[in-house]
């Protein structure tokens, strides 16, 4: 139970409990998603970037157009928030609207999409793995298996196969290790927990595969579209290029 001294301290350090467990046991599937992610770079492909969730939505904004990140990642915006949240929490369980919207947006067949969503079983994020199957995508999933395993079967927010994400076609599976409840500390007075590690496991796993890419990419003597901030004494003029490069093919670029 934390006290009011403590609070910080241990909601650091439940965090950083979280990353080590993630730069110890997930290394290897990091380096594999990485490569896919460098291979197609390469080849002068985009990488799609949904979350398939009401904040794992997030992860596509933090992944798209960041200073120190990659310039081919192309965002599919799914759930806005703005949108109310009970009604995106209402969206998030239904199949029906996953086709519409990644037809949308340029899939080709061997472009990687990455799929953000902790508790990975709702019914738009196992659309989103079945539609990306069909349409011959190279998933790269970020999920909780612990926490997909714990929730019912019969859970009104389950797709009408009752899939975990897990067991949904992917060809990289990163285990992200959000404790069910997604909060991590407990105070007296309140039933349920408190500081939620989602938000911050999430980019934390997101941007060790971004960078392990730009590594890769780098160590292979090319030219890895890294974009610069455009808050810097230079105003990030290098980015020009990349503009010119992937302007007119990442929708919201």
């Amino acid at each position: 139970m934390a006290t009011e001294s403590s609070v910080i301290h241990e909601y650091r350090t439940r965090l950083q409990e979280r990353m080590e467990w993630i730069e110890q046991t997930q290394a290897p599937a990091i380096e594999k998603g990485a490569e896919i992610l460098a291979q197609a770079t390469r080849e002068d492909r985009l990488i799609h970037l949904i979350g398939t969730g009401v904040h794992s939505r997030l992860a596509a904004e933090d992944g798209f157009f960041r200073a120190g990140g990659l310039a081919n990642i192309n965002p599919i915006f799914a759930l806005p928030m703005e949108s109310g949240v009970r009604y995106v929490t209402a969206q998030e369980q239904r199949a029906e609207p996953v086709a519409a919207l990644l037809d949308m947006y340029p899939l080709q067949a061997g472009d990687p999409l990455i799929v953000a969503n902790l508790y990975g079983m709702n019914g738009f994020t196992i659309e989103t793995l079945l539609q990306a199957a069909q349409r011959g995508l190279r998933v790269i999933l970020l999920t909780s298996t612990a926490c997909a395993r714990e929730i019912p079967l019969d859970h009104p927010s389950r797709h009408p196969t009752k899939l975990n994400a897990a067991d949904a076609p992917h060809e990289v599976l990163i285990d992200v290790p959000m404790p069910m409840g997604d909060a991590l500390l407990r105070f007296e007075g309140c039933p349920f927990p408190v500081a939620p590690s989602s938000g911050v496991l999430l980019s934390f796993t997101l941007h060790a595969l971004l960078a392990t890419a730009t590594q890769k990419l780098l160590a292979a003597g090319f030219d890895a579209p890294v974009i610069r901030s455009i808050n810097t004494p230079d105003y990030g003029v290098s980015n020009a290029r990349l503009w010119a490069r992937y302007g007119g093919r990442v929708k919201h670029l």
